[in-house]
């Protein structure tokens, strides 16, 4: 059954450590990152409080590939994906980040490299809540 809804998820932070390229049997690439985002927030009492959140994602195959060649631990990274959820074998909800595509945020790095590469460019005109239109005059 589907319920119509929308899966897409942005997340802004820090590489905890260089990406970890793999091969699957069939050579498709698959590359795993570890993002560690800050959240800051002003709690009841009026106090700053920073949370620290570490979240595992997985790319594939040519993404997963430029993502291995462009970053290293430390570089801020914007990735956009999607949840993936199921139930283990113990009956416990598991999540998994797919990641779809990424874009470099550190200075140093916009110079050195194309941030979306041509596969990736979107097509169509963007609206003022980011939706992309297929049926918009083509740039």
């Amino acid at each position: 059954m589907s319920t119509g809804g929308f899966n897409q998820l942005i997340l802004i932070g820090k590489l905890g450590a260089d990406p970890s390229l793999q091969y699957a049997e069939r050579g498709k690439a698959r590359c795993n990152i570890v993002l560690v985002c800050a959240d800051r927030f002003i709690n009841e009492e009026q106090i700053a409080v920073e949370q620290t959140h570490t979240f595992e994602i997985e790319f594939r195959e040519e993404e997963a590939e430029r993502l291995h060649r462009l970053c290293r631990k430390g570089n801020q990274i914007l990735v956009e994906g999607r949840l993936s959820g199921w139930k283990d074998k113990a009956g416990r909800s598991q999540l998994k980040i797919w990641g779809n595509r990424f874009s470099l945020l550190n200075k140093q790095q916009e110079e050195k490299t194309n941030l979306w590469p041509e596969a990736s460019q979107p097509v169509g005109k963007f609206h003022s809540m980011g939706m992309l239109t297929d049926t918009e005059e083509k740039e």
